[in-house]
């Protein structure tokens, strides 16, 4: 018999189910209150890699929402229970890609997996928008957050692209502190948009490089584990519009996450600057709705990197876009063509799953689309 070379072969089956039941409300309040739910089943068929196992996967929920305006603020406060159930049957964890040879095997014996976790918890946000003024609002949230390790993080044993990845099923549910805080200026041809954010995290769950030699493929292991950490940040971006023809748009965001014991969190992402440069025009009897945007996006050095991580270079990108509309008989012809990375930058960027290979973000790429409307 041909053997079978597939990677990767699994059967998902997924059913999902939400209702949700709205009381009468009137002009300063709403209420309503719902269910959701889903029900997983994974299958893992005959493949090269078994990276995640047969599993079931059951999900509940029950959520309420109450708004209420007074005078100039808009209150919202949410309530929302969390169940989660995850059915593993005892198999094998993991597997080896054929042509390994048979000493890599005896090294790397298949291990025995078999889990059976529920997890439940309560959240609840409290939001709040102060309307200063017609033009200028003031948003801040308080919220408590909770997350359950999923099944890759649970199991997964295996290569995951070029990547070995390992689970841990000791990890514990991910719960969080939050607070934003924005401020947003809006008028009919300019709009400033200012947020901050805080977030304490409690056994934050996340994968990181180790300095184990995979067992397949090439490169480290890479596991999942957790620590209590923070998260932290903001983004400013405005849009202005000068003249009609003219848009112009920029936007700063930045994250940074630390652990409490000491040290960064891994997978991280460069703080990034984009900005554009959009010209418009109404047209004619011909063409109408022509424009062409000029975009330049700058990431800035990432140079706090987690352990066993390595910095990544600052790097900076052009693109091109323009876009026309004609009629053609009764029907209407877009017509939209680009180029990004336009001038072929070789860089790569610091969450890419290439960069321990050493290969580097797509170079100069055009693209054309071409649409009709009947």
């Amino acid at each position: 018999n041909t053997p079978d070379y597939r990677l990767v072969d699994m059967d998902l089956k997924t059913f999902t189910y939400e209702s949700k039941l709205y009381f009468p409300s009137t002009e300063t309040t709403e209420f309503l209150i719902g269910l959701q739910g889903m029900h997983q089943s994974n299958e893992a068929q005959k493949a090269v890699n078994k990276i995640l196992p047969n599993a079931d996967v059951d999900d509940f929920s029950l959520f309420s929402l109450v708004k209420k305006i007074i005078n100039d603020i808009n209150l919202q406060f949410g309530l929302r229970y969390d169940h989660r159930s995850i059915s593993v049957p005892k198999q094998e964890a993991g597997s080896h890609s054929h042509g390994e040879e048979e000493h890599h095997e005896e090294e790397h014996e298949e291990e025995i997996i078999q889990l059976s976790k529920s997890f439940d918890n309560l959240n609840a946000s409290l939001g709040a928008t102060f309307h200063l003024s017609d033009y200028l609002l003031l948003r801040t949230n308080f919220a408590t957050g909770y997350r359950v390790p999923n099944l890759a993080e649970l199991t997964q044993q295996g290569l995951h692209g070029n990547r070995y990845e390992e689970g841990n099923a000791q990890l514990d549910p991910q719960k969080s502190l939050e607070s934003d805080f924005g401020l947003h200026f809006h008028t009919k041809n300019h709009n400033i948009d200012f947020s901050l954010f805080y977030n304490k995290v409690y056994d934050y769950i996340y994968l990181a490089p180790t300095a184990e030699p995979a067992p397949e493929g090439f490169g480290f292991i890479y596991r999942y584990g957790q620590q209590d950490a923070k998260l932290y940040g903001g983004e400013l971006s405005a849009n202005f519009v000068p003249v009609n023809f003219l848009e112009l748009h920029t936007d700063f965001a930045m994250v940074i996450g630390k652990q409490d014991k000491g040290g960064r969190l891994p997978f991280i992402p460069q703080h990034k600057w984009n900005n554009s440069l959009k010209f418009k025009s109404k047209g004619g009897k011909l063409f109408k709705n022509s424009f062409l945007k000029i975009d330049w996006k700058f990431a800035f050095d990432q140079d706090n990197p987690s352990q066993f991580e390595t910095k990544t270079s600052s790097f900076h990108l052009w693109g091109l876009q323009t876009g026309t509309s004609l009629s053609v008989s009764k029907s209407e012809l877009n017509i939209l063509a680009g180029v990004s990375n336009l001038f072929d930058k070789t860089y790569i960027d610091h969450l890419s799953t290439m960069k321990p290979s050493g290969l580097y973000n797509p170079g100069r790429n055009i693209n054309l689309k071409v649409t009709l409307k009947f």
